[in-house]
């Protein structure tokens, strides 16, 4: 996980792409959480991962426990994302 998870934020650091505003196009209820499809949506749109074991990995990570096909994007932006 630890070795995907670096491979993301290389990849966004290197391409400075901009995931933050992506996800959260798709939170219409600010509630920070989006369904796994929209998830998924983006990060293939980005180029970031394509391989779908890596993504289910991604995606049972930051499931919702209550309600396993939402993500909780915010958890994976601060994993990936350099906060400054």
């Amino acid at each position: 996980m630890q070795s995907l998870l670096s491979y993301i934020k290389w990849m966004i650091a290197s391409q400075r792409i901009l995931i933050k505003q992506q996800l959260q196009d798709y939170d219409r209820t600010k509630c920070s959480f989006i369904t796994r499809e929209q998830f998924v949506r983006v990060l293939d749109n980005l180029n970031l991962v394509r391989n779908q074991t890596l993504v289910d990995i991604l995606c049972k990570k930051y499931a919702r426990s209550t309600n396993p096909k939402e993500i909780a994007y915010t958890d994976f932006i601060s994993d990936v994302e350099d906060i400054k």
